[in-house]
């Protein structure tokens, strides 16, 4: 039997967003945190979602993320257990 893991829509995207990006990392943007772009591999328009703060530090509560700077983030790191989680979202969705 397959269960479900239950993880709130905004998180999930920045867990899956920071498993794909370089270093699994996050990067404080103007618009929000953004996960680190990999080389393009195609030309025209990508579009990025970006993941506000109070869903970053979500994360870090939960021990899935870890900041730079408490006082004033600038990138938000998957942990151990933020990276086994974002891969078993990853499997979960494919």
């Amino acid at each position: 039997m397959h269960t479900a893991i239950l993880v709130p829509p905004k998180q999930r995207v920045a867990l899956l967003s920071a498993l794909d990006s370089a270093n699994h990392t996050l990067k404080r943007s103007a618009g929000g945190f953004m996960p680190s772009l990999q080389p393009v591999k195609r030309s025209g328009p990508q579009t990025i979602e970006t993941i506000t703060k109070r869903t970053v530090l979500a994360l870090e509560c939960n021990g899935l993320v870890t900041l730079d700077n408490e006082a004033c983030p600038s990138r938000a790191t998957l942990t151990d257990s933020g990276l086994k989680l974002a891969e078993q979202l990853k499997a979960e969705a494919a």
